[in-house]
């Protein structure tokens, strides 16, 4: 079977990010790496260790992992990511396949696919999609019986569940046609407060942009952010790498970074707490 889009752009990231021995991405990695090894160092001649080859062995390992999950967070890796993912849904569209196909290569839990799906059909129709019942009749996905099998050319039932009726099959298409509106404007909404964030907005910036201008409810789930403050919060640790193991010793220290978007520390110590969990 055919891989899916997914798939296909993150193998073209990683080799791109990860694997791809390139100059840029050498240095980009070893400036990252140096200060957890030098942290390291520090900590073995302050407790008077003398780490065996093993030991070392596996402390890069770890820092390597660290950064890598660093690279997977940064604004450039994602950017990129949507960007071969749009294109690689849009040839699809430009093929003749239809709505209920493209939805077949969305990831429920992916948001950026989400948010994806939704601008290729308000581009196709010239128009902005404001509700999940918009969404439905632009798609014309009322039915969902189960998955689209590229090597048999046929839907097949969900592993484990016998074949819906068409009544069930009505349900679950409401079901999955709000979650996926959800799931892509809290992708337009969160990528929308990080990007401000990178041009040097302030806190106070932020809490302009509310949640309603991107048709989102007071509260949802099935995502990060579930409100308007958390959407926020993950958004500046996003930022800031604040949820990731290696971002306290890569980056300023969470006073600064109060200092720097001119937030109360309490915020971004929610910030901090949040991501612990």
């Amino acid at each position: 079977m055919s891989k899916d889009i997914y798939t296909k752009v993150i193998e073209d990231l990683v080799d791109e990010f990860i694997t791809n021995k390139t100059k840029e991405n050498s240095s980009f990695i070893m400036d990252k790496l140096l200060p957890l090894i030098n942290s390291k160092a520090e900590d073995y001649k302050l407790h008077k260790i003398k780490p065996t080859e093993e030991q070392l062995k596996a402390d890069v390992q770890v820092f390597l992992k660290k950064i890598t999950n660093s690279i997977a967070n940064s604004k450039e890796y994602k950017d990129t990511k949507y960007k071969k993912s749009y294109e690689g849904l849009k040839a699809l569209v430009d093929e003749g396949k239809d709505w209920k196909y493209i939805f077949t290569e969305i990831y429920s839990d992916e948001d950026f696919l989400n948010n994806i799906f939704i601008r290729l059909i308000e581009e196709y129709e010239g128009v902005a999609i404001t509700s999940a019942k918009q969404l439905q009749e632009l798609s014309g996905i009322t039915e969902l019986y189960g998955y689209w099998d590229e090597s048999t050319k046929e839907t097949k039932p969900y592993k484990g569940i016998k074949k819906p009726t068409k009544k069930e099959a009505q349900e679950e298409a409401v079901i999955q046609i709000e979650e996926t509106f959800i799931q892509g404007m809290y992708n337009r909404y969160s990528t929308t407060l990080e990007s401000m964030l990178e041009a040097g907005a302030k806190y106070k910036d932020l809490l302009v942009i509310e949640h309603k201008h991107f048709n989102l409810p007071e509260k949802w789930s099935n995502t990060l952010g579930k409100d308007q403050y958390t959407t926020t919060l993950w958004a500046i640790s996003f930022t800031y790498l604040i949820n990731e193991p290696a971002g306290v010793m890569l980056l300023p220290s969470l006073r600064s970074i109060a200092e720097e978007i001119k937030a109360p520390y309490s915020v971004i110590m929610d910030a901090y707490n949040l991501t612990r969990y």
